[in-house]
């Protein structure tokens, strides 16, 4: 409630959401305080406009801006995480079975998943309406963090060819030279760069490097698999949404 001597909040101050857009390469935002915040999943590109002075949204504030305000805001409004962190770059064809990595950080991360292959490609497979991805996080492998969440385990997956980004959420700019990488129990060497650190050997490598990193809600379909294990995990909405079709 606002005090008697605070203005009472307008709504220029409620942020309003701007979703998982079907059309494009998915992206995220918000509109807050007469300005449009867009966050891009797949490269963590980041826009912000000012919608008063420039309502065709052609001067990028990107750049000039402090953006934690708006990607605090884009958290709040789509029950996500999003902030700086790792983007991590895989590509790995060596043989089969493959040894996972260990990725010792220099600090816990708040969060660490594989980014959905489907957010790099424009109008992505619609799964709520029965289509069918043209690749999944599955098939880049998988990610586990340790118990105080600073040792990542990245297995990957058994295809002939596994190309894809992990994300790892720190909230705050953290130097990926400060990273260790193990792989069957030994360091390997890592090649380091300002603002990035690399392994590469002929067969496999990772790249990693600061970035704005997003870790979303669970999409819809897994919202409605998720309720499709019986009427009680569906609470209050079961009947509607077996009406609509999308439970048994």
């Amino acid at each position: 409630m606002p005090t008697a001597d605070a203005p009472a909040p307008t709504w220029d101050d409620r942020p309003i959401g701007i979703g998982h857009l079907r059309y494009g390469l998915e992206q995220w935002g918000v509109v807050l305080r007469g300005h449009k915040y867009i966050f891009q999943t797949a490269k963590g590109h980041e826009e912000l406009y000012d919608l008063a002075s420039d309502p065709a949204e052609t001067n990028d504030l990107a750049r000039k801006s402090g953006l934690e305000p708006w990607r605090q805001a884009t958290s709040a409004v789509h029950n996500a995480k999003l902030g700086r962190g790792w983007r991590v770059d895989v590509a790995i064809t060596s043989s089969i079975p493959r040894s996972p990595f260990v990725l010792k950080l220099p600090m816990a991360a708040q969060a660490a998943l594989i980014v959905d292959p489907e957010a790099e490609i424009p109008n992505p497979a619609n799964q709520v309406w029965g289509q069918t991805p043209r690749r999944v996080a599955a098939d880049v492998g998988t990610v586990a963090l340790s118990e105080d969440r600073t040792q990542l385990t990245f297995t990957p997956a058994s295809g002939s060819i596994v190309r894809g980004q992990i994300a790892i959420l720190f909230g705050r700019d953290v130097d990926p030279t400060e990273v260790v990488i193990e792989r069957a129990g030994e360091p390997v060497t890592i090649i380091k760069s300002p603002n990035r650190a690399s392994f590469r050997n002929p067969k496999d490598s990772l790249h990693i490097k600061r970035s704005t990193v997003i870790a979303p809600p669970p999409s819809e379909i897994d919202r409605i698999r998720a309720l499709e294990g019986g009427a009680d995990e569906m609470g209050e909405n079961a009947e509607m949404l077996k009406e609509l079709g999308y439970v048994e």
